[in-house]
Formats: structure tokens, C-alpha cells, sequence
């Protein structure tokens, strides 16, 4: 099977382009210090995003996309990660991120199991929903005690 061959690299820099916009213009009015996290990381997405336009122009590198492991995988994935960012307003930060995050480590235990032959087990799951809870509730502590960066309390939930 023969691959199409892509610049990646300006894919990646237009895409991070367009990422970094719809942040940049959907920002709320902060105080300083709250706003001061989410600039520089949109600034560093900005710079990035160039770099890679530019590195894109100057050394064009022609390489496949989706070579290597599942495109239905990657695509779910994608997916799931959009709907993240979708219900973030609705539901909250803490509430979006458990559901979804432990919706993506059930698909892919799923989906690596099937691949190896094994039964997904209950353990997996409840695993999946501890960690997946833990790091929500860690970096929700981190974004809101230490770095005073508000996260999005949701309307349902709010």
C-alpha cells in the first residue's frame, strides 16, 4: 500500500495556527495575574506554530500521515478530545474531565484488550476512574490554589 505523502510539518503550524486563535479570541477578561499562565502558553503555541510554518517553507520534509498505529483510534481520540473542550462550559472543569478522560482510557483498554485477546476487566475500569479522577482533582488544585488560573465551573454544575 502506497502512503500519501504530506508536509506535516506545515500542517501542524497551520492547525496550531487556527488552535491558538479560537483560545486566543474566546479568552475571558482576567486579572493580570490569572491571565498571566494562559498568555505565555498561548504565545508559546504561537511561536511554535510559526516555527513549524517556517521550518515547513525552508526544509520541506514530505512524510505520511497515519503510518503507523490506528487511524480509527486516532480519529476517536481527536473526537473525544473535542467534546472535552465542548462540554467544558456546560460541565465544568472537574465534571468534563473525569467523564472524558476516563471515556478515552476505556476506549483505548478496550481496544488494546480486543487487539490482545484479553476480557477488559472491571479492575481496568475502576483504575481508570481513580486516576482519572486524581489527576483532575491534581490539576485543578494546581490551576486554581497555585496558579490562580480559573477553570471552568460550568453552568450545571456551576
Amino acid at each position: 500500500m502506497t502512503w500519501r505523502q504530506y508536509n506535516t510539518d506545515r500542517i501542524a503550524g497551520v492547525v496550531g495556527l487556527i488552535i491558538t486563535a479560537i483560545f486566543w479570541l474566546a479568552r475571558e477578561p482576567w486579572m493580570p495575574l490569572s491571565a498571566q499562565w494562559p498568555n505565555a502558553i498561548l504565545t508559546f503555541m504561537l511561536l511554535g506554530s510559526i516555527g513549524l510554518l517556517v521550518q515547513g517553507t525552508i526544509q520541506p520534509i514530505r512524510e505520511p500521515v497515519f503510518i503507523e498505529g490506528s487511524r480509527l483510534r486516532m480519529v476517536v481520540i481527536a473526537v473525544l478530545l473535542l467534546l472535552w473542550g465542548l462540554a467544558l462550559p456546560r460541565l465544568g472543569f472537574i465534571a468534563a474531565s473525569i467523564a472524558f478522560f476516563f471515556m478515552i482510557w476505556w476506549f483505548l483498554q478496550r481496544a488494546v484488550s480486543r487487539e490482545a485477546g484479553d476480557r477488559m476487566r472491571w479492575t481496568g475500569l475502576g483504575m481508570a476512574l481513580l486516576v482519572s479522577s486524581g489527576l483532575t482533582l491534581a490539576f485543578h488544585a494546581i490551576f486554581t490554589r497555585v496558579l490562580h488560573v480559573p477553570l471552568p465551573k460550568g453552568t450545571w454544575w456551576g
